[in-house]
């Protein structure tokens, strides 16, 4: 009888010790999700960005979308609110891809 009473505490106790594990795992990937997240805002919120061939672009100018022309952030159209993946170059007019959808 005894056996069977530490055999069931046995397996309570790795159950508990497992789930605290993958729990520990999944808080650590949000918050890795997290910091990776602020750090691109950080970048995207930048007064410019570089481009492939290391020209400065500005983040804030005069930007076209679907026909619309608007001042302000570059990777979001305040008119129609479209995300843009990428903004061009002002020098080379290469594509500067957006922070916030670079994986």
């Amino acid at each position: 009888m005894r056996w069977r009473v530490l055999a069931r505490v046995g397996v309570i106790g790795v159950y508990l010790t497992l789930g605290w594990m993958i729990g520990l795992a999944c808080i650590a990937v949000a918050v890795f999700r997290l910091a990776r997240f602020v750090f691109r805002l950080v970048a995207a919120l930048r007064p410019t960005v570089r481009c492939p061939d290391g020209h400065a672009s500005p983040v804030y100018a005069r930007w076209r979308c679907h026909g619309h022309v608007y001042d302000g952030w570059g990777f979001r159209c305040p008119v129609c609110g479209e995300w843009a993946g990428h903004i061009d170059c002002a020098t080379c007019g290469l594509a500067i891809s957006s922070p916030l959808v670079r994986e």
